[in-house]
């Protein structure tokens, strides 16, 4: 391999690098966005993401009373690549109580499945 190949494939990564560090840095705007939002909306405010670190696809939020009625909820996909972060109503969780949900009844993909039963486990955790 030669120098110049080389250092082209380095000056590539780093664009690469350099985009996906955008992304993520636009995701954690979009998620203090999210929770500004919904912060005044009710007493509590619960999240749950669906893997850990490097694996994470969906992150689900919701604010809810103190007795866990979800006034709303949002979900962020996370951002890959060369896919930004996107924003979505989770209107299926309005209404309901968090600690009476049942994901698996609810026909949710398996990323979104196990985001909300991550909410559902922190919220909880967190009760008082």
């Amino acid at each position: 391999m030669s120098v110049t190949t080389l250092s082209n494939l380095l000056i590539a990564v780093g664009i690469l690098w350099c985009i996906a560090g955008y992304f993520t840095y636009m995701q954690t705007v979009k998620a203090n966005m999210i929770t500004h939002e919904l912060g005044p909306l009710a007493e509590r405010l619960y999240c749950g993401k669906n893997a850990g670190f490097m694996r994470t696809r969906r992150i689900v939020f919701a604010a809810a009373t103190n007795s866990g009625t979800i006034v709303d909820a949002r979900v962020l996909h996370a951002a890959v690549i060369f896919k930004p972060a996107k924003v979505c109503p989770f209107n299926e969780l309005k209404g309901k109580n968090i600690f009476h949900l049942d994901p698996a009844s609810m026909n949710l993909e398996p990323v979104m499945e196990k985001a909300v039963q991550n909410l559902i486990r922190d919220a909880k955790l967190r009760r008082s």
